[in-house]
């Protein structure tokens, strides 16, 4: 008997949304654009793509490799790679798609992701698109408004102050509504 030596396959590890995934299916269902990029960079994606025999998948990803900074328009095009019955032209077409096709971990990855990349037009637009989609609890709102504060010119401090004003307001939190209200009363005033 002559024994042959076979090498094993190298297990190649693939997170996004703080989850490993064994299937493209299951990548699908907590989808994170940034937990991806850098396994994208690091070329363990495609490779991990080409395990899963998705060899058109693995190529498109390594299109994307030279790209030294994500940009909003990046993040939609490489999301368009993964769901190849969808075609996302922007921001607003891509959240559309998951919620309605009920991902909500792509969702919630999506908009915390975008979010440092967007205008705060952009922001705001989907804030009143899709407000009510990150449940009743207002603190993501919150938390990604109030990172987004000190990036703006002055008209735009103004209604983010606004916006948050209004969330603490619902939250019940009046103290923090309260210094938010007068924060804006007194930019409007410069």
């Amino acid at each position: 008997m002559i024994l042959v030596p076979k090498a094993k396959p190298v297990r190649i590890r693939i997170k996004s949304g703080g989850e490993e995934h064994f299937s493209l299916d299951s990548l699908k269902r907590n989808f994170s654009v940034l937990d991806l990029w850098e396994a994208m960079k690091e070329k363990r994606l495609s490779l991990w793509l080409r395990q899963q025999r998705e060899d058109e998948l693995a190529a498109g990803t390594e299109g994307f490799c030279e790209i030294k900074e994500l940009s909003v328009d990046d993040y939609v095009q490489f999301s368009n790679l993964f769901f190849t019955n969808e075609t996302f032209k922007d921001v607003e077409s891509l959240l559309k798609f998951y919620k309605n096709a009920g991902l909500v971990d792509d969702f919630n990855n999506a908009i915390s992701e975008l979010f440092g990349m967007m205008s705060f037009a952009e922001v705001k637009k989907s804030f009143e698109l899709f407000r009510d989609k990150k449940g009743n609890d207002n603190e993501e709102w919150i938390d990604l408004f109030l990172h987004k504060i000190n990036e703006l010119e002055i008209t735009e401090e103004i209604e983010c102050h606004e916006i948050l004003s209004t969330l603490y307001n619902q939250q019940g939190e009046f103290k923090k509504m309260k210094y938010h209200q007068e924060k804006a009363k007194k930019l409007k005033t410069i």
